[in-house]
């Protein structure tokens, strides 16, 4: 809750397998005014004791936690658009951090229903003075295909026009019914063309939310399903409930590994990215001190991973690294893509590396949150996935 004297708490309390933390900042003390310095300072405290996290952070400003929007949330949009200019700054400090800004402050439980500014023009004000305010830094998302083609103006879209600074979607009824509560169109035609949507910006923007009820749809496999058509890259652990744990009593049967495992743990290991090295090819010439590697690399999650991503050899002895870049990324690659071949060429290796003998790792490196990206196989570590050994 932003307020004059916000408490921050030293720990932040989550789930120790987690990476994504959602974070919904309240802004309805101050819906008849601007925010005050000290709400601000409180903001920032907030976002600086999240780093402490490592995670990244799904935002959400809002007015409302109870479904009362409209007696919570300001009476004129230009307070709205104050608190928007005003958390600029904060929000493009933070960017680094930021994986998603959902919303545009208004609605129910900041969903964008249930507000007074729901208009065309109103949400054209809000779009621009957000996509100003931080300066694109952040991806965001706003909650339907209907609202997407307000924001944007764009009845139509094709590959070449969609970029990452668009807008994606979030999701808070998924799986609930056929519309999933008003998210997608009744008429099966324009939703089959809201989905189409929806698996283009799945591409560039995250996209996850919520699960709702114990609909058909929600059925373990039948949701899966959905989840790697739309690109599903989060979803919110705590609810629904009662989805979940269909989830959690539904088990696996197929050939693989996931065999008799329940399909709540394939969901978590499935969301976003889930990158396997399916070959390596190392060749070392003695003659020329020259190595050639070639790794296979293929993602089977539900999504793509959207911040750059370094591909690299690593050599290990005696717990010290010596690093050689790759060409080619995994950036963007989707499970529809297939398998995708990094190279590298190393030369001198005597003279680079010296005598002894090091174990080859492969690593995928985030740059954005500089941590080590595991990939499915055995063998991983912070240096990556153990593939070989050089002697040298």
């Amino acid at each position: 809750m932003a307020e004059e004297d916000p408490v921050i708490p030293s720990e932040i309390p989550r789930n120790p397998d987690d990476t994504l933390i959602l974070v919904e900042i309240n802004l309805n003390n101050y819906a008849g005014s601007a925010l005050s310095e000290p709400a601000l300072r409180g903001i920032s405290r907030l976002f600086q004791s999240l780093r402490s996290t490592g995670c990244g952070l799904i935002v959400r400003f809002l007015y409302d936690w109870c479904g009362t929007n409209m007696i919570t949330e300001p009476k004129n949009a230009d307070i709205i658009l104050g608190h928007i200019a005003q958390l600029g700054y904060v929000i493009k400090e933070n960017a680094d951090i930021i994986f998603l800004l959902q919303g545009l402050f208004i609605g129910n439980w900041g969903e964008m229903h249930g507000s007074r500014f729901i208009r065309s023009d109103y949400l054209k004000r809000l779009y621009a003075a957000l996509s100003k305010a931080t300066e694109n830094r952040v991806h965001t998302a706003v909650r339907t295909p209907a609202l997407w083609h307000t924001v944007t103006g764009m009845s139509f879209v094709t590959d070449m026009e969609l970029n990452d600074s668009f807008p994606g979607l979030f999701n808070d009824g998924m799986l609930g019914n056929d519309s999933e509560f008003g998210t997608f169109s009744d008429n099966p035609s324009k939703r089959e063309q809201e989905l189409a949507l929806q698996t283009k910006l799945c591409q560039l923007i995250p996209y996850g939310g919520e699960v709702v009820g114990t609909a058909p749809q929600s059925d373990a496999s039948r949701a899966m399903t959905a989840f790697e058509k739309t690109g599903v890259s989060y979803l919110n652990r705590m609810y629904d409930e009662n989805t979940l744990a269909k989830w959690k009593n539904t088990s696996v049967k197929d050939k693989g590994i996931w065999n008799g495992m329940n399909y709540f743990e394939y969901a978590e290991a499935h969301l976003g990215y889930r990158f396997v090295i399916r070959g390596v090819k190392l060749r070392y010439s003695a003659l020329s001190a020259c190595m050639t590697a070639k790794i296979q690399i293929e993602n089977i999650g539900f999504a793509p991973i959207y911040h750059n991503t370094a591909a690299e050899l690593v050599f290990v002895r005696e717990n010290s690294e010596t690093v050689f870049p790759m060409s080619g990324d995994v950036n963007r690659l989707s499970r529809a893509m297939g398998t995708r071949c990094l190279t590298a060429k190393l030369t001198s290796l005597k003279e680079r590396l010296g005598s002894g003998t090091y174990e080859i790792f492969f690593r995928l490196k985030s740059l954005k949150y500089n941590v080590t990206i595991p990939t499915a196989n055995q063998g991983n570590s912070e240096s990556g996935c153990l593939i070989g050994r050089y002697t040298g």
